[in-house]
């Protein structure tokens, strides 16, 4: 009798260890969503341009970001995305344009799944809204600095209907060795000489062509620059049409664009 009470609990732990086993595992604190390791994608990295004009030179640079990872998903393009909890596709941008003021040379980088980037231009531009177009793309093969790190020139055009801004006006802004801006930060604003940063101004037969230099490691707006050349003068910049018409790469006393300075 005891040797099949004994053989009857034995029969019973089997049963019970056999179910507990068969039991899923609890696992207890949140944990990340497993992701595919990036060094198993064969990704491919691409250098674009692209304009922004009509309505969509109001829209923010953070809306331009959003409509960019929109267009991109609806198109169906691979992106490679981070590794993070919260995964986000790898697109870096260049220096970010001043809400209102149209461009035909803005960059960015992307990157993609390798294979997948013939005809990219195309295939996004059907998905962007008008006034967003790619205008060009190309392949980065080595090592390169970032868009917003490398960009030290932009050029801007400003158009003028008719002939409101004299000769005199800009002879004078010129002229002067301090031309002072305030602006405002979180903690407080402070003082900005603005004139350093320009290199040249000039009127080219209906508009005033504006080249504007890195000094010091920073920039600054085109706004503020018409600013304080226009308010003196009783002239509200907002009412001229901006745009600017091409970033560049200053390296060794020549000029390059984006796309030209990659190897």
């Amino acid at each position: 009798q005891e040797l099949l009470s004994a053989q009857y609990r034995q029969s019973m732990l089997s049963e019970v260890q056999s179910k507990e086993a068969a039991k899923p595992k609890i696992s207890y604190g949140r944990r990340g969503k497993r992701r595919q390791s990036s060094q198993a994608i064969i990704k491919s990295r691409l250098r674009v341009r692209y304009s922004k004009s009509g309505f969509m030179r109001f829209l923010s640079h953070s809306d331009i970001i959003r409509v960019f990872e929109l267009a991109t998903r609806s198109a169906k393009i691979p992106l490679v995305y981070s590794q993070s909890l919260r995964p986000t596709p790898k697109i870096s941008y260049g220096s970010p344009l001043m809400t209102g003021v149209a461009s035909v040379a803005e960059y960015l980088d992307m990157e993609i799944h390798m294979g997948r980037e013939a005809n990219v231009q195309n295939h996004l531009n059907s998905f962007l809204p008008e006034g967003l177009e790619i205008l060009q793309y190309k392949g980065i093969f080595a090592k390169v600095t970032a868009l917003a790190a490398s960009i030290n020139r932009s050029n801007y055009d400003v158009l003028l209907t008719e002939d409101i801004i004299p000769d005199e006006w800009i002879a004078e802004w010129l002229a002067k060795e301090n031309i002072p801006i305030t602006r405002t930060y979180k903690d407080g604003s402070r003082e900005l000489n603005v004139r350093p940063f320009v290199s040249e101004m000039k009127k080219l037969d209906d508009r005033l062509s504006i080249t504007i230099d890195a000094y010091e490691g920073r920039m600054v707006k085109i706004t503020e620059v018409l600013e304080s050349l226009l308010t003196p003068k009783d002239l509200d910049f907002r009412a001229f049409l901006i745009q600017r018409t091409g970033q560049f790469i200053i390296k060794e006393n020549s000029q390059y664009t984006p796309l030209e300075i990659l190897p």
